[in-house]
């Protein structure tokens, strides 16, 4: 009984040997294509995200009753990302805390309106960049900072439709040094949801890798909501 079913034992072990292979290739592949493991301060540029605060306020009520949406804020940063040639680095280990000082938190309310979100990108993203949490806040806040946006875009006034490639030239115009394809715009179906301009570790502007390039807006009108009561 026992030689019988030897082979059948046999098989069922190189099955599942083949599938951990399988698995532990495909788990490569994947790390490859997006967040891949890493360590703190290794990293070759950074991207800042700025989000336009009336898509986030129109997609939902839940939303709408956030900080952000009620102070009737524009753009916001919403994370300086820690980005690789290809994919980036997150939830990197580090010696500083994890859990942000309510002091800190309140210094940078006015950058990135909501709690919640500096924290969460203080553990996916500052964690991996080797800065201390106030460190990494403050570079988020100096490039911010460097940056003029054109007056669409700071007070459209009412619902406006731009063409994607006039948007970016218009933000590239405000800016000396930066170019078009520096600056990557996302949207929430046809709305401008974000502006993601790329930055060198040392904070001049660059072009983005190609696969944040990938996440632009699809070439067609895109619509700029505008900011509600004002």
């Amino acid at each position: 009984m026992n030689r019988r079913t030897e082979p059948g034992r046999a098989a069922g072990l190189m099955a599942r040997l083949v599938w951990a292979v399988l698995f532990a290739v495909l788990s490569i592949g994947l790390t490859g294509a997006g967040a891949r493991a890493a360590t703190a301060g290794d990293f070759d540029y950074y991207v800042l995200s700025l989000a336009w605060s009336p898509t986030y306020c129109a997609a939902s009520s839940r939303n709408r009753s956030t900080e952000q949406c009620r102070e009737q804020h524009d753009i916001i940063v919403h994370g300086l990302w820690p980005q690789n040639e290809r994919g980036y680095p997150s939830d990197c280990p580090t010696s500083y805390p994890l859990r942000l000082s309510s002091g800190l938190l309140d210094a940078y309310d006015a950058m990135t309106p909501d709690r919640g979100l500096l924290a969460h990108q203080w553990r996916k993203h500052g964690t991996c960049t080797g800065l201390s949490p106030e460190a990494y806040f403050e570079t988020a806040r100096t490039l911010f900072g460097r940056l003029h946006m054109p007056r669409v875009l700071i007070n459209p006034g009412t619902r406006a439709s731009f063409d994607r490639d006039d948007i970016r030239a218009r933000i590239a115009a405000a800016n000396p040094g930066l170019e078009p394809d520096m600056i990557v715009l996302t949207c929430e179906v046809r709305n401008l949801d974000e502006i993601r301009i790329c930055f060198t570790r040392e904070g001049d502007f660059r072009r983005c890798s190609a696969d944040v390039a990938a996440k632009t807006c699809a070439r067609k009108p895109m619509i700029v909501l505008p900011v509600s009561g004002r």
